[in-house]
């Protein structure tokens, strides 16, 4: 048996808005890290009958099952494909807890679509641009995990993304460790809370505006091996994300407890520790994700879990583009 494994990213720079919300086009570039131990793995097999979706054996509940399988059917603009297909899927990734599930799964089920697909729409000038387009109307971020390592979607006009890598002397380099606070879903899903910080957050505007002054400086750094700066400029994304969610009607956020603890501890270590590269960054959901060199790995790593006992560390690196896997 064969599946299709595609990766968790974690964006650098964030991407929180949609310029199109049925198209899936965000508001801003973003810049992301694909990571090798968070992955989804999907097939897809013709059959009978309608469409049905299985995740770790078992059917969907009813509203996560319309969005995979409305989805389907917008593939099938972009693919020609089965009249019915069973589209399996496995991940070893908390759905719905800041982690993008959704993007490792979005992009693993556009590639094992497109196993079994006998073409594709004229349009697209390969299958791999049909891959990226039904992996983005899954997923806003799921074009991301198309690629390894570090990568910047770019927006071109209104209408078109792309996703470029950018090459780094960091990229061996780059740790991160992932503390699982909390991975039960977030009552408030990453769709939603965008479409109500663009309709009423006093601070949306704001952030389109400094955007891309921030990914162009982030990719500027990536590309001169400067970590301290990308890592600045990675944590100023991660608050400047979180206070459009608070300044929004009515106000939300992702943080716990345990979360501004670890924050905290990250900006006082780096200020008694002249040189540490450790460096936070959250998205939507509890859990954070620290970012350091490989040489700060075990010292960041212990002090954590003496900070937070019962967190859940993870440790990642680069990830790779989706892959084969047999199993």
């Amino acid at each position: 048996m064969v599946w299709s494994q595609a990766h968790t990213n974690i964006a650098l720079i964030k991407y929180w808005g949609k310029a199109l919300s049925k198209q899936n086009i965000p508001a801003t570039d973003s810049i992301s890290l694909t990571l090798d131990s968070f992955w989804t793995r999907a097939r897809a097999e013709a059959s009978t009958g309608i469409d049905k979706v299985v995740v770790h054996g078992e059917e969907l509940n009813p509203v996560e099952e319309k969005r995979v399988l409305d989805w389907l059917q917008a593939a099938r603009s972009v693919l020609t494909l089965p009249n019915a297909i069973v589209l399996e899927t496995w991940n070893n990734v908390p759905k719905a807890a800041g982690l993008a599930s959704s993007a490792s799964a979005f992009a693993a089920m556009a590639t094992a679509l497109a196993r079994v697909s006998l073409g594709y729409d004229p349009r697209f000038n390969s299958k791999e641009d049909a891959i990226k387009e039904i992996a983005r109307l899954g997923s806003g971020s799921a074009l991301r995990s198309l690629q390894a390592s570090f990568v910047r979607l770019r927006r071109h006009g209104s209408e078109n993304v792309a996703i470029e890598k950018i090459d780094t002397p960091l990229e061996d380099e780059i740790r991160v460790i992932a503390l699982l606070l909390d991975t039960k879903a977030k009552k408030i899903g990453s769709r939603e809370g965008m479409k109500r910080v663009a309709e009423s957050s006093a601070f949306y505007e704001a952030w389109l505006s400094e955007h891309p002054t921030d990914v162009e400086n982030c990719q500027e750094a990536l590309e001169k091996g400067d970590w301290h700066r990308v890592g600045a400029l990675m944590e100023s994304s991660t608050l400047k994300m979180h206070a459009t969610c608070m300044a929004a009607t009515p106000p939300f956020w992702y943080f716990q407890p345990d979360s501004i603890k670890i924050m905290n501890w990250v900006t006082e270590a780096r200020l008694k520790q002249k040189g540490l590269s450790t460096y936070f960054t959250m998205d939507a959901g509890a859990n954070v994700k620290i970012f350091c060199l490989a040489r700060d790995l075990k010292e960041t790593g212990d002090a954590l879990q003496e900070i937070v006992p019962n967190a859940k560390i993870q440790i990642a690196s680069k990830g790779p583009k989706p892959h084969e896997e047999k199993g």
